[in-house]
């Protein structure tokens, strides 16, 4: 009777396995994958393709005996009870759908049932529930570290933005500046060139100085002279040096020099003494603004040829600064070679695109007083042209006449100009019995110095269209 009471049970948890067994391996399924893996709670025993592998070694309670063991059939029937169990609890609990298309949506809605009722349900199971501290710390450790990236991205991202709005704003600093320099320039370029418009050049005996800029110094002409015929007067006349005495005494001559003063200007001061013998006031300054209109060759307008003439001439200039055969202070390869702005040694500004532009720079510089220019030979010659005065030197170096290269030619009066050491001009005159006279007309030469030039230069000063004797 026992015997077929076991065997109607066995029956009846059978024919309830067979009913439940679906959702209780879906149940099983969902709460493995919410949990832990797999392996970490089933035992080593391979997946059947029906679902779990239930072991066949069960016993019926610990009985040795082959007459109670229950049969393989009886023993899947009580598993299989017991996963409907587990099913029914799982329904119970609101975290099982039967629908086949819901058990992985009901797998992951496991995370919302309360907390006694899922430990339960996987302590029913067997399967150990992962501590819920360390799954919370992990995934806000993962998250605080997405959003410290992100924060540091956008802060790297702001600051380089901020760099290169400060680079911009520092470029358009310096190209306004720039810009405020440019026009700044250009005013002052139309300023004076507007000031020059106003007065013309005139190339004449009193020709007036033309203002090159508004920072040009100015020259006290009447003091300035007054000073320099005040001077040369206290001065003694000292007697040439030994190889033009020599050559006078043989002659039965003498001769003298005055230092008429220096400073870069003993040139033109020389020339001023001289003319103060007929009561000219012309002085030093004046005499510079009449050579540099001269070496320039500085007009209103440029004639014929002119222009080509003043650019030779100031290739020549910019030549002899290379070779270093160059005293001045002012550069001719920078007025030259420069195409837009000059600006001068007294912070003159000059508009030097054009020929004219260059001269009008020239002129500046060559009219400054002082050691920014020294006269020259090309002085000289533009003072005579000026003047109508023949400018003698005598070599103090080599008891000769020295060749200025000016154009020879009948002149209304003739100087005479002692050069020391190959940089220092002193008037020189001859000795009679009215003094030293210094300015002479042609008729008044002593006949010994007319033939110590035609001897030294190998012309005729009064008429250089004879023929040697």
């Amino acid at each position: 009777m026992q015997l077929s009471r076991r065997w109607f049970l066995a029956a009846g948890c059978w024919l309830m396995a067979c009913l439940v067994a679906p959702g209780a391996l879906r149940v099983a399924a969902a709460v493995a994958a919410a949990a832990t893996p797999v392996n970490t709670f089933l035992p080593e025993a391979s997946l059947g393709a029906g679902g779990l592998a239930i072991s066949s070694n069960c016993s019926s309670g610990g009985s040795s005996s082959s007459s109670s063991s229950m049969p393989r059939a009886a023993t899947n029937a009580a598993a299989s009870a017991a996963a409907a169990a587990a099913a029914l609890a799982a329904v119970a609990t609101g975290t099982l759908s039967l629908s086949p298309n819901e058990s992985w949506q009901s797998a992951a809605a496991t995370t919302n049932v309360a907390p006694g009722g899922r430990e339960n349900l996987l302590k029913a199971l067997g399967v150990a529930a992962a501590p819920a501290s360390s799954t919370a710390a992990a995934a806000a450790a993962a998250a605080g570290s997405y959003v410290g990236a992100t924060r540091s991205r956008l802060a790297a991202a702001e600051g380089l933005w901020r760099r290169r709005a400060a680079v911009r704003r520092l470029q358009q600093q310096q190209q306004k500046q720039q810009q405020q320099v440019h026009q700044g320039v250009r005013f002052h370029s139309m300023q004076q060139q507007q000031q020059q418009q106003q007065q013309s050049a005139r190339a004449s005996l009193f020709a007036r100085r033309l203002p090159a800029s508004l920072f040009g110094c100015m020259y006290t002409r009447g003091l300035f002279a007054a000073a320099a015929a005040a001077a040369a007067k206290q001065k003694p006349a000292l007697p040439l040096g030994p190889l033009w005495t020599k050559r006078l005494q043989q002659q039965q001559m003498q001769m003298k020099r005055i230092d008429a003063g220096g400073g870069g200007d003993c040139l033109f001061l020389s020339v001023a003494l001289a003319l103060r013998e007929e009561g000219s006031n012309v002085d030093a300054q004046r005499l510079r603004d009449i050579a540099a209109l001269k070496v320039a060759g500085l007009a209103e307008k440029f004639e014929k040829g002119d222009e080509e003439e003043f650019m030779e001439r100031l290739r020549l200039l910019s030549v002899l600064e290379e070779t270093g055969d160059w005293g001045d202070h002012w550069s001719p390869s920078a007025v030259l070679n420069s195409s837009d702005i000059y600006i001068s040694n007294a912070g003159a500004y000059f508009d030097v695109r054009t020929p004219q532009g260059k001269a009008k720079a020239v002129y500046h510089e060559l009219k400054q007083p002082g050691n920014n220019h020294w006269g020259t030979a090309a002085d000289i010659c533009a003072l005579e042209e000026a003047l109508d005065v023949g400018i003698i030197v005598l070599n103090d170096s080599n008891g000769a006449i020295y060749p200025t290269g000016c154009n020879v030619k009948p002149r209304s009066k003739y100087i005479f100009l002692y050069f020391v050491n190959g940089s220092h001009f002193q008037l020189a005159g001859v000795e009679g019995r009215g003094g030293l006279k210094c300015l002479f007309r042609p008729e008044e030469i002593p006949a010994p110095l007319l033939q110590f030039f035609k001897t030294d230069t190998r012309n005729h000063l009064i008429f250089p269209s004879a023929k040697r004797s």
